[in-house]
């Protein structure tokens, strides 16, 4: 789903996290949207999947806290090499 469907959204950095959220989590995304009682349509991300619903909330939630602990580890990770090699910090 990343790889096709990332510039499937007007921001071109917001269609590639939408886009690996959508495979990850098995949901479309876009389509029709209401803005301020005008009706909208955006291109889907995910067309394969079933909308989003409620009970994917607490799903993304998860995913939010995993994908957030991976990036810590991986910048302690790199503070740690860059203290061995460079014995700085």
């Amino acid at each position: 789903v990343w790889r096709r469907d990332r510039a499937n959204h007007a921001s071109p950095n917001s269609g590639h996290s939408e886009a690996a959220a959508a495979g990850a989590l098995g949901v479309r995304l876009g389509g029709t949207s209401a803005y301020f009682g005008q009706s909208k349509r955006k291109p889907v991300i995910g067309k394969e999947f079933p909308p989003a619903a409620a009970r994917h909330i607490p799903l993304c939630i998860r995913l939010l806290y995993a994908a957030t602990m991976l990036a810590a580890l991986g910048a302690a990770a790199v503070a740690a090499a860059w203290r061995c090699v460079w014995g700085i910090g």
